[in-house]
């Protein structure tokens, strides 16, 4: 999941918010979960990494959007940043 996550948002501690907002929605919506497993696929990998990818393109929506900052990066007034 993280590394998934890691792929799509490029940015280490973006991929750990991911993991863990998947999984605790993974845990909530158990009972949700009607696929089947057999012995060519797992329903419940590809339930879990489709929860994973859309909570990762909802945090890059977010960055898109100007909802999201970074500690890191210049904010845009001089060379100054949110750390300084």
């Amino acid at each position: 999941m993280y590394l998934g996550a890691l792929r799509l948002t490029r940015n280490p501690a973006d991929a750990e918010d991911v993991r863990q907002h998947a999984f605790l929605k993974v845990m909530t919506r158990l009972e949700q979960f009607s696929g089947m497993r057999d012995e060519n696929r797992d329903d419940l990998h590809a339930w879990v990494s489709r929860i994973a990818a859309n909570a990762s393109i909802d945090v890059l929506r977010k960055r898109r959007d100007g909802k999201l900052f970074s500690l890191e990066e210049p904010t845009g007034e001089g060379d100054e940043n949110a750390r300084d």
